[in-house]
């Protein structure tokens, strides 16, 4: 028993509450008893790679990353490291970030809403209050940002029956005007993304000389109104 080698890294890929194969063969069970008690000591403490003090695994944070499942940092150095970051450059890492696993993010805001909706409304509302400035240049720049992608598909598209491709003269027609739930326009303005491109995969594009034409033709083929 005082030659056995036990592998820290087969430990861990093999789970807690299993030996190692080393031990299951050559040493069970006389080992079974020293296993239990190194296992819950590994499993109950862990040293800090920062303060090098051994602390209980309350004090470390979940990470996938390690073979553990723990941060190499306790909480509390985790916190003083945080603080020597400058907030710039903290916010920056979280907005990239978000802009990376945007998805993500979403799922997880709608989980949360799905959960206590009245929650997450009375947090919003909390938020525009305390915050209007910010609002407001956030809902800016995500409408600008719906406008700079529709002028870049109509101008990928062009003109259905002249070809023109500049957008100054560019339309969005509706094809068929029982489907039209909302004007384009105010989609950009009071609607997302989800319902901004399903509304524009009804429409077509069209310039503007071509577009008057098409509705005084239609407006041609109309019976006329009783009088």
């Amino acid at each position: 028993m005082v030659g056995a080698v036990i592998d820290h890294n087969e430990i861990m890929k093999r789970g807690r509450n299993q030996p190692p194969r080393s031990v299951q063969m050559r040493f069970a069970p006389q080992l079974l008893l020293w296993y239990t008690y190194h296992m819950n000591k590994l499993l109950s403490s862990k040293i800090c790679a920062s303060c090098k003090i051994e602390k209980p695994i309350v004090e470390f944070t979940k990470d996938h990353r390690h073979k553990s499942g723990l941060d190499s940092y306790c909480r509390s150095c985790k916190v003083l490291k945080r603080k020597q970051v400058p907030r710039e450059k903290q916010q920056a890492y979280q907005n990239q970030w978000r802009a990376n696993n945007r998805e993500h993010v979403n799922n997880k805001r709608r989980e949360r809403y799905v959960s206590d909706p009245e929650k997450e409304i009375a947090k919003a509302r909390k938020y525009r209050e305390a915050h209007p400035e910010r609002v407001k240049a956030s809902r800016d720049k995500a409408r600008q940002e719906k406008r700079d992608w529709i002028t870049n598909y109509k101008v990928e598209q062009g003109c259905m029956n002249c070809g023109i491709k500049d957008p100054r003269v560019l339309d969005l027609h509706h094809k068929n005007g029982v489907l039209k739930e909302m004007a384009v326009a105010r989609a950009v303005s009071r609607f997302g993304w989800t319902a901004l491109r399903a509304e524009v995969k009804k429409c077509e594009v069209l310039c503007a000389n071509c577009h008057r034409i098409f509705h005084y033709q239609l407006a041609l083929k109309k019976p006329a109104a009783a009088t």
